[in-house]
């Protein structure tokens, strides 16, 4: 297996000050890896295909580059900060873009901001720790934010980065992590879901009833539909944009 990172892990990164940061991939059974960041170098041995480097607390600043090693491969990126990481997590008021909000243009134009770092989780559909990727997915890890780039950011998330970036004067990185319509049970661990009884038959009894009874055949099905629909939905909205700009 060729040593890979995480999606998450690219250029231009953001990593949380003064905290434990970990980075984590994949690489052969049994293999030392080696990670070296600002002036650490730490070790980790592959297990279940899977690693872990754990750093000890970086201050702020950067640019800094990430080195990973294993016994025939390294991975370097660069660019990194060193600030504060924020989770952009919600339903569809996070997820409304920069663009489509009041004055867009303007603040889209002076969005050049070099300390300011966005991360866009892609769409992906998690089942029992399996992986469902939908057609065209693409994941351009880390975008520094600029008019070329700042026009899909959440805008709620960019005006937070923005005001936070002018109180703090540190690097800001957002992860961009929300999906319209959902409810906040589907974020949460089924462990405590369960736990709880009024969560419990509020969110997961409805749900498990509907699936209990389908085949995989049909629940192929439904969420084949359920992407239909959203690609459908967002060529509808694209045309509508085009007829109705302002």
């Amino acid at each position: 297996m060729k040593l890979k990172l995480a999606p998450i892990f690219s250029d231009n990164m953001v990593l949380q000050r003064n905290s434990e940061v970990v980075i984590w991939g994949e690489a052969d059974e049994n293999e030392v890896v080696f990670g070296k960041l600002c002036g650490q170098e730490v070790k980790a041995i592959t297990e279940g295909g899977r690693f872990r480097l754990i750093f000890n607390k970086l201050e702020t600043g950067g640019p800094y580059e990430l080195s990973v090693l294993s016994k025939d491969h390294e991975i370097i990126l660069k660019n990194i900060l060193v600030g504060e990481v924020w989770i952009a997590g919600g339903q569809s008021n996070m997820e409304f873009n920069l663009k489509d909000s009041i004055g867009a243009e303007e603040e889209i134009t002076n969005s050049n901001c070099s300390d300011i770092r966005y991360y866009n989780v892609p769409d992906i559909t998690y089942e029992d720790e399996k992986c469902i990727i939908p057609e065209g997915i693409v994941d351009n890890g880390w975008s520094i934010s600029s008019p070329d780039t700042s026009r899909y950011y959440s805008a709620v998330a960019y005006y937070f980065a923005k005001n936070l970036y002018a109180d703090l004067k540190v690097p800001i990185g957002i992860i961009n992590c929300n999906k319209g319509g959902t409810s906040a049970s589907c974020w949460m661990n089924e462990k405590y879901l369960i736990e709880d009884k009024e969560l419990s038959e509020a969110y997961l009894d409805p749900y498990k009833r509907v699936i209990d009874n389908l085949t995989e055949e049909e629940e192929e099905k439904l969420i084949h539909e359920f992407h239909k629909a959203q690609e459908d939905y967002a060529l509808k909205e694209q045309q509508y944009m085009k007829d109705y700009p302002e």
